[in-house]
């Protein structure tokens, strides 16, 4: 079986959170409608969301979200997991 076809999308962004820097990568599967959001710390530990996301917009908006609401906590998690 060969494998599926992943489109990254232009929505992919670098972000500085705190003098951290965190890569949003935002990307689907060829066949799928629905997006994918994944971030990777300073320490390439990738962490995805389970959920799937409609639009554009709404992974647009979830990574502000994140990048806002979460910062510490957020970067936190990257640079010490348990």
């Amino acid at each position: 079986m060969e494998a599926p076809n992943l489109i990254m999308s232009g929505l992919s962004t670098r972000v500085v959170v705190e003098g951290h820097l965190l890569v949003f990568q935002v990307y689907k599967i060829e066949t799928e409608p629905k997006g994918s959001l994944e971030v990777v710390g300073e320490n390439n530990t990738p962490t995805a969301w389970d959920d799937l996301f409609d639009t554009d917009r709404a992974v647009k908006e979830e990574t502000e979200r994140t990048t806002r609401e979460e910062s510490l906590h957020f970067v936190e998690a990257f640079l010490f997991p348990d």
